[in-house]
């Protein structure tokens, strides 16, 4: 039932599935009257991924919306996956997606962040929020990436003795979360992380990631048996 609840959590939250077409029409629309709106000085989410496990290639994308190509404004959820890619002609089952937020503040005032085609601006951007609320442009580009690894990664680092900078693999040493030392962000960049982001197995119980002493990312931290053909970490706001 767990496992069940998380699914119907996700789904519902994923919203925006158009066709080709579709997205044409809205590609250079304007709204209707002035919109007001709340954005960071950040610099558009750049980074993409595929999620490619099994018999599926879906593009990832860290500006809110997914499952499709910006530059050639084509799907890119591929079902059955072609292998090597492009080596024959591939389908789509669906076209794009977003998260769609929305409330009413405390004054009565509708907000929401409802991600598109892009074609207006962006809502959503890379990096965590801090404690106020805010980030900052740093922020925004050290986490403009994704942090990936497969169930195959795991498999390896449970079966080292001693483990080291060198023989952990890097997207395990590398994940994203509370007190990695190791972790790194776009660019190559350290990262300092004081708050709970990504998720991992706490060997320890000391609340810090530490991929030297037996701490490995989890899909869900209270459950060992839960491990994924593949994860994919990113965060946006």
């Amino acid at each position: 039932m767990k496992r069940i609840a998380k699914f119907l959590w996700l789904t519902l939250l994923v919203a925006g599935v158009a066709t080709a077409s579709k997205a044409d029409q809205i590609h250079g629309m304007k709204p209707s009257r002035p919109v007001n709106t709340k954005a960071s000085a950040c610099a558009s989410a750049t980074a993409q991924i595929d999620l490619d496990i099994n018999n599926v290639r879906a593009l990832i994308m860290n500006g809110g919306d997914m499952w499709w190509d910006r530059g050639l404004q084509v799907a890119r959820y591929e079902v059955p996956k072609i292998d090597p890619p492009g080596s024959a002609q591939s389908v789509s089952s669906l076209f794009a997606a977003s998260i769609w937020v929305g409330g009413i503040d405390n004054a009565g005032n509708l907000r929401v962040a409802a991600q598109t085609y892009r074609q207006g601006g962006n809502d959503y951007y890379p990096g965590p929020l801090d404690a106020t609320g805010t980030v900052d442009q740093q922020t925004c580009t050290n986490y403009d990436r994704f942090w990936k690894l497969n169930l195959t990664d795991i498999q390896t680092y449970k079966a080292l003795g001693t483990k080291t900078v060198s023989n952990v693999p890097k997207a395990i040493l590398e994940w994203p979360a509370k007190g990695n030392p190791y972790a790194v962000g776009t660019n190559s960049t350290s990262l300092v992380i004081n708050d709970q982001l990504a998720p991992f197995f706490d060997v320890d119980n000391d609340q810090n990631y530490d991929p030297l002493s037996g701490d490995y990312p989890a899909f869900d931290p209270t459950d060992t048996t839960v491990m994924p053909d593949q994860m994919i970490w990113w965060v946006y706001n």
